[in-house]
Formats: structure tokens, C-alpha cells, sequence
């Protein structure tokens, strides 16, 4: 494909969901997802030095910034940086890490992209913060899939070379348009009647934030099955528990997200039921979906994602109904993707951005807009032109052992999960927000979860799995 130099790409208008992660970026809210990545030996420092930056050059957005416009119409734009690579990549240690980490991304003066590595003994942890407005998780993770192949010709000099897939950054500037024009948008007219329902559901309800910690809580409720580190915990099913899981959404007619949607739901029933004089309050579930077209597979990492959500209420029919509440989980996230339904809460968004605070009005920080975040990433690096070793990706001399994905929160959205699949093992990850909920909290809450999902799947506990004392909750 011909090459394009920034000069010829920018300035790049944000699109209408850029702006909407702008505008949620708060200070101690920041809209910055983390991926961690585990390995398994060292990485040379001059060779993963040099392999940031080949990938770094292939994706532009990830090494520009943003400015208000004078255009018309568009209130901010992306410019390239003069030094995106200065202070891109650190070493050092946890506490290090930490205190990087808290003090956010701000795209006026930074490029959206941290990568921090840290190595101790034979083992090796590359974290990796985006800031939303650059890139959604698959974005993200295209970044690390150039990033790792880069290293492993670096390091692998004589051993056959797998070339990156061709990128065309000129599709960054279709990446708002979601394939859409004004006959396409005319055909999809009564999908937009769906949406719209939608929305006015959205707009009208109110769900109830997650409960806060328990009054009462046991010593030994935090359990060498999950791992823990500053407001984020993680569980990981064997390969065995993983194929009984998918097999499990199969038999039930639905995929696995429909699963885990239904689980998460009777999760947070359950979990609110302690702090809530009102069990049947309503939860919703905020849910990201992939809006790539065929052709998109060639567009550097960006965002083109949007939201659904998903609404229900305790009580009554989660206890008298349990069947009509599985088979409506399913019903509506096939709705939703026989619509494209994502797209209307971008067309909210953008009818929202002709009002002077219109954006400002329609997400209030003081307003819960969702009791939980899911997303479900699939297989990450399936397609890596990389070796593989147990089905573990092999990158020279490291092999990725572990992938964990985290995504932001926001004020009244207690928790967030994310979900990979990685060498035949499903990863759930937790995000919650340590001024409402503790440590213990956050690994009794995932432990809850994993719970749950194994018991749709008629599993065993795991012996190592987190324990709390406390019967059904």
C-alpha cells in the first residue's frame, strides 16, 4: 500500500465517540484502558526499544495529540506530536508503575500511549495504558500484536520472517463512518426505530450503582487463586473448565457472551441484596461492541466501538422466571446485533454535540449511567504471525504466558470486566473502584462470578478458589 506521512493525514477531526471519551476523561476518573501482558524470560532492552518504535510508527494515533480546531463543525482535532516517542516506554518496578499509572493521560500535551516493563528473575510484565479516545481493546491489542512480532525479527535475525499486515492509515479518516452513507442509512431506518427505544429507556431509567462493601466480613476471604494489585484482580479457568464453559453456551443456544451477561446479572442481584432495601432495583449492564467492517481490518488502531445496555430488575422474575430471564438475555443481544444497535447511541451523541453542553448534560458524573461494564475481547493475537509453543505466542526469547485485559470506570460505575481467551484458557479481569469497594470486595465479587459460571457449567469448585465464608453470597 502507498505510504502516507502525517503531514498528508493531519489534522484528523475526533470522531463523535472520540469526543465522548474526551469528555469522560476526569482526573480521578481517567478514561485509560490498561492491558497486561505476562511473560515467561527476559527481553533485551535495545530490542524491545526498537520494536516500540516500529510499531509505534505503523499506528498514528498512538503517537499524536489533540487540540481544539478552528474548523467548523468540530471542536477538536488530532495533530501529530513533535516527540511522540519521548517518555513512551519506562523500567522499573510495581511501586514505580503505580504512581506512573495514577497520574493519567492527558492527550493535550502527551500521546495516548504508556508501556511499562518490568523484569525480575526469569519473568517478565509489560503493562500497557491507552488512553479510549485513541483506541478501543482491539486496537489496543493490534498494537501489541505489531509490537511483539517487531521484537521477534529483531531478535530472531536468521529465522523465517512473518510480514505484519499491510496497514492503510488513510482509512483513519472513514473510521467514524461505520460504512454508513445516506442511502445505507435510509435502509436501516426501522433498526433506528429499535435503537431509539433504546435510548429512551436509557434516558428515563435509573439503575442502582453497585452496593458497597459488607458490613460484615471473615478474615481469609482473599484466595491464592486470584491475583490482586491496585483496584484490579484476576481469575483464570484451565483449558478443561474452559472448553466445559463454551460447550456449556452452546447446549443453552447462545454464545458465551449470553452467558456471561446472564451470570454477571444474577451476580450483582446477589451482591446488591446486602446494601439495598429495594431488591427488585434495576442494574444495568454496559456492554462495548465491535463496530469494524470487512474493510476496516487495514486501519491503524483507532476506535470503532460503541455501546449497548442492557437493563433488568431483581426480584420477581430472576426468581419465578429463571428460564424467560436466560432466553431475554439472549433475544436482546441478538437484537442488538442484527442492528448494529451500537450506532445509536453514537447518533445520541452526536445530536448531543450540536447543543452547547449537550455532551456534558447527556453523561452527568453525578448520574449512574451503568451498574457494570463486560466486555469480552474473544481470542486475543489469534492471528500473530508468530511461533507457538503449547499454544503460548513465542517472541523470540519470551513467551506470552498471560493476557489481561482492564478497562476504565466512571463515577458511579462501581466495576468493570473484561474477558480473553488465551492458550484454551478463559481470563475474567475485574477494574473496581477502591473508593467504594475494598480488596477483599473485589476478589469476593469476581470469585462470585466464576462461581456462577461454573455452575451454569455443571464444574466442580476449584479447590483454589477464593472462599467467603458466607453461603449462597
Amino acid at each position: 500500500m502507498p505510504d502516507i506521512s502525517d503531514t498528508d493525514l493531519f489534522p484528523l477531526p475526533l470522531t463523535t465517540f472520540e469526543e465522548y471519551m474526551l469528555a469522560e476523561d476526569r482526573e480521578d476518573y481517567p478514561a485509560v484502558f490498561t492491558i497486561h501482558l505476562t511473560f515467561a524470560g527476559r527481553f533485551q532492552p535495545a530490542a524491545i526499544e526498537a520494536a516500540f518504535e516500529t510499531a509505534l510508527e505503523r499506528h498514528c494515533l498512538l503517537r499524536a495529540l489533540v487540540r481544539e480546531s478552528a474548523a467548523k463543525g468540530h471542536r477538536f482535532e488530532w495533530v501529530p506530536a513533535e516527540s511522540p516517542r519521548r517518555c513512551n516506554l519506562w523500567e522499573g518496578d510495581e511501586a514505580a508503575y503505580e504512581a506512573l499509572a495514577a497520574t493519567g493521560i492527558d492527550l493535550r500535551h502527551t500521546p495516548g500511549l504508556r508501556a511499562f516493563l518490568s523484569q525480575h528473575g526469569d519473568q517478565a510484565d509489560m503493562r500497557f495504558q491507552f488512553h479510549h479516545a485513541c483506541c478501543d481493546g482491539l486496537g489496543g491489542l493490534q498494537f501489541i500484536e505489531d509490537l511483539l512480532t517487531a521484537y521477534h525479527d529483531a531478535v530472531m535475525p536468521y529465522a523465517p520472517r512473518q510480514a505484519p499486515m499491510p496497514l492503510d492509515p488513510r482509512r483513519l479518516r472513514e473510521r467514524g463512518t461505520f460504512g454508513l452513507n445516506v442511502w445505507k442509512y435510509a435502509l436501516r431506518l426501522h433498526k433506528e426505530f429499535v435503537g431509539v427505544l433504546g435510548a429512551i429507556q436509557f434516558l428515563v431509567d435509573r439503575p442502582s450503582p453497585l452496593a458497597g462493601s459488607p458490613y460484615e466480613r471473615l478474615a481469609g476471604a482473599q484466595g491464592n487463586d486470584s491475583r490482586s494489585h491496585a483496584s484490579r484482580c484476576s481469575q483464570t479457568f484451565t483449558p478443561n473448565e474452559t472448553e466445559q464453559i463454551l460447550a456449556a453456551a452452546r447446549h443453552a443456544g447462545g454464545t458465551l457472551n449470553d452467558l456471561l451477561i446472564r451470570d454477571l446479572f444474577h451476580t450483582l442481584f446477589q451482591w446488591n441484596d446486602h446494601g439495598m432495601t429495594c431488591p427488585n432495583r434495576r442494574v444495568r449492564i454496559m456492554i462495548p461492541t465491535n463496530l469494524r467492517l470487512s474493510d476496516d481490518a487495514v486501519m491503524p488502531a483507532a476506535n470503532v466501538v460503541s455501546m449497548v445496555f442492557l437493563d433488568r430488575r431483581g426480584g420477581t422474575m430472576l426468581a419465578a422466571r429463571p428460564r424467560l430471564f436466560d432466553k431475554l438475555c439472549q433475544w436482546e443481544m441478538g437484537v442488538c446485533k442484527w442492528g448494529r444497535l451500537g450506532l445509536t447511541m453514537i447518533h445520541c451523541l452526536a445530536l448531543a454535540q450540536r447543543f452547547r453542553r449537550g455532551m456534558a448534560w447527556l453523561l452527568p458524573a453525578e448520574r449512574c449511567l451503568a451498574t457494570a461494564v463486560l466486555t469480552n475481547l474473544g481470542e486475543p493475537l489469534r492471528g500473530a504471525p508468530l511461533p507457538r509453543r503449547e499454544g503460548c505466542i513465542v517472541a523470540g526469547d519470551v513467551t506470552l504466558q498471560r493476557i489481561e485485559p482492564f478497562v476504565p470506570l466512571r463515577p458511579l460505575t462501581h466495576i468493570g470486566l473484561a474477558i480473553a481467551t488465551y492458550a484454551g484458557c478463559l481470563t475474567l479481569t475485574l477494574h473496581y473502584d477502591p473508593q467504594h469497594l475494598t480488596s477483599e470486595d473485589g476478589i469476593d465479587l469476581l470469585g462470585q462470578f466464576a462461581r456462577r459460571i461454573r455452575a451454569a457449567s455443571q464444574l466442580p469448585r476449584s479447590p483454589r478458589e477464593p472462599f467467603t465464608g458466607r453461603g449462597g453470597r
